[in-house]
């Protein structure tokens, strides 16, 4: 990462299953120290190992978005300010709707026009 393409931006972070969180933790750091000035990390499963979130809440990650597809049972939203629960239960319910009423699946996969 080279301060160049960060200085004053914000970074996205992009991972598919977070667990621990030290590489999170670790990329954001990099990022901050590279100049960024605000960080954002989506993950797809978030299953958060025994202290992922206090990792997270001292960390450089200024907000996580991560969806409901693993159970958390032991973390709630109390515990940390920095992390948003997406529910996919919509995406879910017209897939499953589409299914069985024999509709394409394409249109849940594609990007609206701005």
């Amino acid at each position: 990462v080279g301060d160049d393409h960060v200085r004053g931006c914000t970074a996205i972070i992009v991972d598919d299953i977070l667990d621990s969180a030290e590489s999170l933790s670790q990329t954001a750091e990099t990022l901050k120290a590279a100049g960024a000035e605000r960080i954002w990390a989506f993950a797809t499963h978030g299953l958060f190992s025994p202290g992922a979130v206090d990792l997270i809440e001292r960390s450089a990650v200024d907000r996580l978005l991560v969806t409901n597809t693993a159970a958390t049972g032991t973390v709630s939203s109390d515990e940390t300010t920095k992390i948003e629960w997406i529910s996919v239960a919509p995406l879910l319910a017209e897939t499953i709707r589409r299914v069985c009423e024999k509709e394409s699946l394409s249109p849940l996969f594609r990007v609206p026009d701005p």
